[in-house]
């Protein structure tokens, strides 16, 4: 409340009943020195924040402390039937009570209608599925004993520690994967198989596949690290394993046909746009990744192949060897860049600094107006560079040498030391 008094504005608060006596009082109140409306609504709002805080931790100290002693409770009787059913009806009680809008009283009052046969059906009724969520949440912390520990209490030491192993834009992934997760289960405690199984099915009717896949990898690495730190069993139940990813709207890039490949470039060069049409060249005379290409630098082009760094996988890290058609081409860009790059001038405003960014933009404008739908990308003409090399008969093996696939076999993928460059420069030049 604010209001004036004696030409000054005053805020005041009521405290809400449960946390006046940690308050110590029933009312806050306190003279903003102020004539000024828009200065007084400034300081009304400051101060509103800080008893809002005070709440919020006064009310989750009391629940902590409300399960802590819940917890005991249980674990003095779980071994007993009896008491143990006693104990759970109290305990749901409880979670119903701080959880569920109206309390327990609602609770009754809904499930006496009649027309809702159960108590959890009155939860869902009076709360919908958040509420359900909370409620289970609350019995599960109680009654797995693990009451104490947030999901993500560890959250901000595990992205520091894996800072300059992986992009900024992995990490940001990391974050939002376990910030997300932590949403449902709150606590280790209620990390459970089944309930970790359903949740991913449940996101899997929103994110495609290979996001959904993203969020597992990130929370199982975490999770991994809250055993090494042991904060869980190290030895424990693994909730991530063989959790199936159903995702919907999986999508399945095609491979682009020489004759589109030629009125994509043909296109390019009519729109007056050189440098696209220099860089669907580069990728079809080597099967590189759109960032890849648009990342190669002059110092990393050798009389007789193209070196990748850095990758966005160990096996993408490789040697290209340059295809004879392609050397004409190379040293033109080399010649024209004005950057140290092979395809200069490439602006982004992309916020993790991806070169490819905005020419994929234009990519993809350009491959709509020729008629082409969702499932023909750039990455279709790395599939092109694939499908071109299958069947002018490279062997698998010096193919995905060359593309930067990672081997399957055990023979070949752990053991070979990988292709030769002539093997690899004799299979690039069936490439036309």
């Amino acid at each position: 409340n604010l209001y004036q008094n004696h030409l000054t504005w005053t805020f005041r608060f009521n405290w809400p009943v449960d946390v006046r006596e940690a308050a110590g009082q029933r009312e806050f109140y306190k003279s903003l020195q102020t004539q000024d409306l828009v200065t007084a609504r400034f300081k009304r709002d400051r101060l509103l924040a800080e008893c809002k805080l005070f709440v919020k931790e006064v009310r989750e100290k009391q629940e902590r402390e409300v399960k802590q002693q819940l917890a005991e409770d249980y674990a003095a009787v779980k071994d007993d039937e009896e008491f143990r059913t006693m104990q759970e009806e109290a305990i749901f009680g409880e979670a119903v009570e701080r959880l569920v809008p109206g309390g327990y009283a609602a609770l009754e009052k809904e499930a006496h209608k009649g027309v809702i046969s159960d108590e959890w059906g009155a939860v869902r009724a009076l709360g919908g599925e958040v509420a359900e969520h909370k409620v289970e949440q609350f019995i599960s912390e109680v009654t797995s004993g693990d009451i104490s520990t947030p999901f993500n209490a560890y959250l901000s030491e595990w992205l520091a520690e894996r800072k300059n192993k992986v992009t900024a834009q992995t990490l940001d992934d990391c974050e939002l994967s376990v910030k997300r997760f932590s949403m449902r289960f709150a606590t280790v405690g209620t990390v459970k198989t089944r309930d970790v199984r359903d949740w991913f099915k449940d996101l899997g009717k929103k994110l495609s596949a290979s996001r959904v896949n993203t969020y597992k990898q990130s929370i199982h690495a975490y999770w991994r690290y809250l055993q090494e730190m042991e904060v869980i069993d190290p030895d424990g139940v693994d909730p991530f394993r063989n959790i199936p990813i159903e995702a919907r709207g999986t999508k399945s890039y095609k491979p682009f046909e020489i004759d589109d490949c030629m009125k994509l470039l043909e296109a390019a060069e009519q729109k007056g746009d050189g440098q696209l049409a220099d860089l669907i060249l580069l990728a079809l005379y080597t099967g590189m990744r759109i960032e890849e290409a648009c990342s190669l630098k002059i110092e990393d082009v050798k009389p007789d192949h193209l070196l990748i760094p850095k990758s966005k996988t160990i096996a993408g890290e490789r040697k290209i060897p340059i295809h004879s058609a392609l050397k004409p081409l190379m040293e033109a860009m080399i010649t024209a860049s004005k950057d140290g790059y092979v395809v200069s001038k490439l602006c982004s405003k992309n916020m993790y600094k991806k070169r490819h960014s905005a020419i994929s933009k234009r990519f993809g404008s350009l491959k709509r107006k020729k008629g082409f739908g969702s499932q023909h990308v750039f990455h279709s003409l790395r599939k092109t560079v694939v499908t071109l090399l299958e069947q002018a008969s490279v062997p698998e093996g010096i193919a995905a040498d060359i593309v930067g696939h990672k081997k399957q076999t055990m023979t070949y993928g752990v053991y070979s030391g990988g292709s030769s460059m002539k093997q690899k420069q004799d299979a690039i030049e069936k490439l036309e």
